[in-house]
């Protein structure tokens, strides 16, 4: 069974590692998230290590240069998913929503509307669910949606994508959790988007 180990100011330990591949946003020429690209399947070996110091010459995996770094990594995610997010709207679905998780990925807009002014009325379904679907931290949720497969992706200067309820060490399995690559998320190990305001990049 594949599970993660967060290490103490060091790398994610992957066991039994299902499929690691990379993926991309798939834009429109406005700009707008549209869909993920997955655009290659990298070789790992059972046991992965992965990179969460942003610092790896070799990223996503871990090449030893955490151990330069010091004590960079103190654990400050707190509470669970139920305990942080609020409910939107009042339908006939449950969406919740925890910014404070959230990695900017930005299927949740587009330039007509957004979750939250569809929620505030009459929503479409549909469209609800099909922008949610495609948010890869589960910032935003709705109560019947459809458990994952197990899989981890990378994503393209951002953080790891984990999906189907994957147990990770010290937080609680959910269909879809983004962790912290770059070192500078303020909820480690779970990604807060701060990756886009350090600059961070695989190479």
């Amino acid at each position: 069974m594949t599970s993660i180990e967060v290490r103490p100011n060091g790398p994610y330990v992957v066991s039994d590692a299902p499929a690691i591949t990379r993926r991309r946003i798939v834009t429109s020429d406005a700009g707008e998230s549209l869909d993920w690209e997955t655009t290659a399947e990298l070789d790992a070996p059972e046991e992965v290590l992965l990179c969460r110091c942003g610092g790896s010459a070799t990223k996503p995996f871990c090449d030893g240069t955490h151990e330069s770094r010091g004590d960079w990594a103190e654990e400050v995610a707190s509470g669970s998913y139920d305990e942080r997010a609020k409910v939107l709207g009042d339908s006939e679905i449950t969406v919740r929503d925890d910014r404070s998780i959230c990695v900017h990925a930005a299927f949740c807009t587009n330039r007509v509307t957004s979750v939250w002014k569809l929620m505030k009325g009459e929503p479409d379904l549909a469209e609800v669910t099909a922008m949610i679907d495609r948010c890869p931290s589960g910032a935003l949720t709705y109560a019947t949606e459809s458990l994952l497969e197990p899989a981890i992706a990378v994503i393209d200067d951002g953080p790891l994508w984990v999906m189907g309820s994957v147990p990770i060490e010290g937080i609680e399995a959910r269909n879809r959790v983004t962790l912290c690559r770059c070192g500078h998320s303020a909820t480690k190990p779970l990604c807060d988007g701060s990756h886009q305001e350090a600059g961070f990049k695989d190479a």
